[in-house]
């Protein structure tokens, strides 16, 4: 009896709270009904004055009136729908998930470029020397000649993978017999511009390279490397930031630059030519033609903006089309992009592009020039052409160019060290499913000291440690501490990627690429995107809305995207994120509204927006109203507001005629907000019900408790009584007995 009592009293506490749930329950819809009735009102009378403003006797300026009043009330019902809540729990806008479905990530993975060098005499001469990629090796002194041709490849395979030369460093190198293989630590396309230079190395014959022969005086590259969309492509990882100690150099890690432009305020004349260098002792030209003819001629514009963008559109488009001559080798390595009536030039690596055959950055590094009087190159501390790209840097901190790993991004920690002898340690870190490892051969070096870590298959990145910024290792303790100091110098540094998007198949936007750069990339959702016509004088733009951030145009698109034309948006929030739109062989007009709209509409198609009825994602309130949770009544109102009592759209009555296409909104709205009210009451009926439900169910179930677990008064008083009779009539007994045992003692001692 106790055991059914005690279930019986769960019951009974969970049906008491059951109670209290409908009645909040039910004051919950009161306050919705309230708000209704608010907007209703306010409905109705947004219907009086667009009647009113139908009427064929007022004027402009009287309608001007009403539709100040009737604009109004349109903002009140957004302010009383936010604003009315039981509880801070909004009661007309209830919570709701996503209106919008993320963005796939292309995940093609890149392809390394490789190589070889076959030796085809029966060895090595003493002192003859190698050119990869613009290193000279000499016999003798880089590596080892062996008694056998086999053993001299060997040798230098093994002085290759050993050199700190950042030159040499980026690439694997494998012997087989008397074959060195060559395959670059990274994949895409950036493996592409390691050389192989036959003409500049010594032996007469004795080589027999295997690559892409880039012209006749036998200079060849790596090749087939190519770039996926999975954080493979070219710079994709990039750091942002600072170490937060000095043990790591400032982070310096900046492309080279250009910049092109008009020195008049006239157009370019037929025959002017843009020059730039092909990174392999020559150059190729641009020239700028009313009527091209060649693939390297480029269309002179209507306007100077029009020329410009014309001649990034031939310069992207030559670089997509591979030319036979392989120029495209070095030039692939910069990138072209105009922001209005202004081009700029860029290395898409940090540092000084050098020519591959070059020796000094001063003279023979990749740089640009130009024909004509009414175009102009203008560099950072250069007075004069033709100009070197200039101003990058690739020293300090840390240079993630070799990564090619989707999971490098954001903050990296982990570093772990192996003790290997006084001052000389082993570093490794883990990255998602990639470990990268390094020697540091001095732990407090006298100079800046740059090492790479490098992995399988994840790629590389360079640390350049400060000098006398470091600490001395004598154990395997002192190694343990040394890591952590490098994890606290990477906590300043924030890491992101580009990687490209899948997005779905869209005509308009046939050939487009669109990338995002970002630091966490588990969930992509475009929430918007806007496209606004060029005007008079005003840039066209565009604008992306991507996890709750604001993504804007960086450059000046004007009135056209071009034919490969690029443009990145900057997100608001942090500049370190950003999308790249690149056009395909098709360019995009975009001074007129309807082409505008198009191109949205393309976007938005491309990017999987499926602008869902916010209705059909609402999260219902639930409200258990028995003794088990799956007893529960679920609560799930319209949601109020504007843009769904209007369908988006603003309606005004400054005319008959949007007077009449106003009040046919408002009609719709307050039929809207009937039904609405309608639900309200038939939930306050339920919740109604369910009250008077739970009161007799716990009416009855306490009875019920109280049968087997109350004490029975009454019995027990009797009970009681009787006892005490029984105890008083023993007492008394007692007494009379004691009293007879005295009396009798008493008679004794008398007699």
């Amino acid at each position: 009896a106790l055991s059914i009592a005690t279930t019986l009293q769960t019951s009974v506490t969970t049906l008491r709270q059951a109670l209290n749930n409908s009645l909040q329950a039910s004051s919950y819809l009161g306050v919705a009904d309230g708000g209704l009735t608010q907007i209703e009102q306010l409905l109705q009378r947004m219907n009086a004055l667009s009647t009113q403003a139908s009427s064929g006797a007022l004027s402009a300026t009287e309608r001007g009136f009403l539709n100040t009043e009737f604009y109004h009330l349109y903002r009140e019902i957004d302010r009383i729908a936010e604003t009315t809540n039981f509880n801070n729990v909004r009661v007309l806008q209830q919570d709701h998930g996503e209106t919008r479905i993320g963005t796939a990530l292309n995940t093609t993975q890149g392809v390394r470029a490789y190589g070889q060098v076959n030796f085809t005499t029966s060895n090595i001469g003493a002192g003859q020397t190698i050119v990869l990629n613009n290193v000279t090796l000499t016999e003798g002194t880089d590596f080892t000649r062996g008694a056998t041709i086999n053993t001299t490849v060997q040798n230098l395979a093994d002085a290759l993978n050993v050199s700190t030369n950042k030159r040499i460093n980026v690439a694997r190198y494998t012997a087989e017999g008397s074959i060195l293989k060559i395959e670059h630590k990274a994949t895409g396309a950036l493996g592409n511009v390691y050389t192989i230079n036959e003409q500049s190395s010594t032996g007469g014959g004795s080589f027999d390279t295997i690559g892409l022969q880039l012209d006749a005086s036998r200079r060849f590259t790596l090749y087939e490397g190519a770039d996926g969309g999975g954080g493979n492509q070219i710079n994709s990882v990039t750091a942002t930031g600072g170490s937060t100690t000095t043990l790591l150099t400032s982070q310096n890690q900046t492309p080279s630059t250009a910049r092109y432009f008009f020195t008049t305020g006239t157009n370019i004349a037929d025959g002017d030519t843009f020059r730039i260098d092909d990174g392999i002792g020559s150059s190729v030209f641009f020239t700028f033609r009313n009527a091209p003819a060649a693939s390297l001629d480029v269309q002179v514009g209507a306007t100077g903006e029009e020329s410009l963008r014309n001649l990034v559109s031939t310069f992207n488009n030559y670089l997509n089309t591979s030319p036979a001559s392989n120029t495209i080798q070095g030039i692939r390595m910069v990138e072209m992009w105009r922001s209005g009536d202004e081009v700029f030039v860029a290395s898409q690596l940090p540092g000084i592009p050098f020519d591959f055959i070059g020796l000094t950055p001063a003279t023979d590094a990749l740089d640009i020039g130009e024909t004509g009087a009414g175009i102009s190159l203008e560099t950072p501390n250069q007075a004069a052409g033709p100009f070197n790209l200039s101003s990058g840097s690739d020293t300090g901190g840390v240079n993630t160019t070799g990564i090619t790993n989707d999971a490098f991004v954001g903050k990296i920690s982990g570093f772990e060290a192996t003790y290997v002898a006084d001052d000389s340690i082993r570093l490794n870190i883990t990255v998602g499913e990639h470990t990268y490892t390094a020697n540091l051969t001095d732990t407090d070096p006298t100079t800046n000291t740059e090492i790479q870590f490098t992995s399988k298959d994840g790629g590389y990145f360079y640390v350049e440690f400060a000098a006398r910024e470091g600490r001395a290792v004598e154990n395997q303790a002192d190694a343990a501490t040394f890591a952590r100091d490098l994890d606290f110098a990477f906590s300043g540094l924030n890491f992101y990627r580009r990687q490209s998007l899948d997005f779905n198949q869209v005509d308009l936007l046939n050939g487009v690429d669109i990338s995002v750069t970002t630091d966490d990339f588990s969930n992509l959702v475009f929430e918007d995107v806007s496209v606004q016509a060029a005007s008079a004088g005003v840039s066209a733009q565009i604008t992306f809305t991507l996890n709750g951030e604001t993504y804007r145009s960086h450059d000046q698109i004007g009135t056209e995207i071009g034919s490969r034309e690029f443009f990145t948006f900057i997100s608001e929030d942090d500049s370190g994120k950003s999308i790249r739109l690149t056009a395909g062989a098709s360019s995009f007009s975009l001074d007129s509204t309807e082409e505008a709209q198009e191109l949205e509409d393309a976007l938005k198609e491309a990017l999987a927006f499926e602008t869902l009825d916010i209705n059909d994602t609402l999260l219902a309130r639930q409200f258990q109203v028995g003794d088990t949770s799956e007893q529960s009544i679920s609560i799930l109102l319209q949601y109020i507001a504007t843009d769904t009592l209007f369908s988006g759209g603003t309606p005004d009555i400054l005319t008959q005629e949007s007077a009449a296409a106003a009040q046919s909104a408002v009609l719709a709205a307050i039929d809207y907000v009937i039904s609405a009210r309608a639900e309200v009451g038939s939930l306050q009926e339920r919740f109604d019900v369910a009250a008077d439900n739970i009161s007799s169910a716990l009416r009855n179930q306490d009875i019920a408790r109280g049968a087997l677990e109350d004490t029975d008064i009454a019995s027990e008083s009797t009970k009681f009584a009787q006892n005490n009779v029984k105890v008083q009539a023993a007492i008394s007994m007692l007494a009379q007995t004691n009293a007879l045992r005295i009396s009798l003692i008493t008679r004794l001692l008398a007699g």
